[in-house]
Formats: structure tokens, C-alpha cells, sequence
């Protein structure tokens, strides 16, 4: 979210005060905002460089967890999914042997069906 938002007060006869705000999600001021700085209060400017050097180390800290937590995510529902294909697969393989070899075939063919349904979706839906 970025913007500015100006408003102007009348202090009294003597003239007004003016204050303006910037609400910016950048890593770094405005370069005329930097240079009003600048002549305002020099000290201040090596301050709010040193505070985005810290801020975007933070944001790429940040940034890294995430991801790490992304692949760690995508990689546990890769391997649920694979141990539910088999388990689908080595359950209709015990119908099939034991109780009826049609119910095992059925249920063999409609588990990777669906898996493979499901796959697909989530692909499409990536792009």
C-alpha cells in the first residue's frame, strides 16, 4: 500500500502547519524525501539508511522461512499422497486376493483415477 496523504491545520493568525504523511510498503524513502531529510537533519539520514539495511535483512530472513516452509509443506503432501496411492493400491490388491478380484480391480482403478485427477488440478491450477 503506498500513497500520500497530506493535511493542512491552521494554528491561528500567524500562519498554518502543514504535516504530511507517507505510508509506502518500499524498502526505501523517496529520494525527495531523503533530501529534505538532508537538509533538515543530516544526522538523521545515515539513521534511516541503517534502518532499511535492517529492514530489508529482516524481509529477506522472513522471506527465506517462508519458502523453506513452502517446500517442506509441498514435500509432506507429496509423500501423503504417495503413501495414499499405495496404501489404496496394496488395500485393493488384499480385496482383490482374498475377498473378490472385481471389488479389487475397482477399487484399484478408481483409487489412481483419483489421484491422478488430483494431480492434474493442482498442476493447472499453478499455471
Amino acid at each position: 500500500m503506498s500513497g500520500n496523504k497530506q493535511t493542512v491545520a491552521k494554528a491561528n493568525r500567524q500562519g498554518e502547519v502543514q504535516v504530511a504523511h507517507t505510508q509506502t510498503d518500499s524498502l526505501i524513502l523517496p529520494t525527495g524525501d531523503i533530501e529534505r531529510l538532508q537538509a533538515i537533519r543530516p544526522d538523521m539520514v545515515d539513521l534511516v539508511k541503517d534502518e532499511t539495511k535492517t529492514e530489508a535483512a529482516h524481509r529477506r530472513s522472513m522471506e527465506k522461512t517462508f519458502n523453506s516452509n513452502v517446500q517442506a509443506e509441498r514435500l509432506l503432501l507429496i509423500g501423503g499422497s504417495i503413501a495414499l496411492g499405495i496404501g489404496a493400491l496394496v488395500l485393493a490388491g488384499v480385496i482383490a486376493f482374498f475377498v473378490n478380484a472385481y471389488a479389487g480391480a475397482a477399487l484399484g482403478s478408481i483409487s489412481v483415477v483419483v489421484l491422478a485427477i488430483a494431480m492434474l488440478r493442482a498442476l493447472s491450477a499453478r499455471r
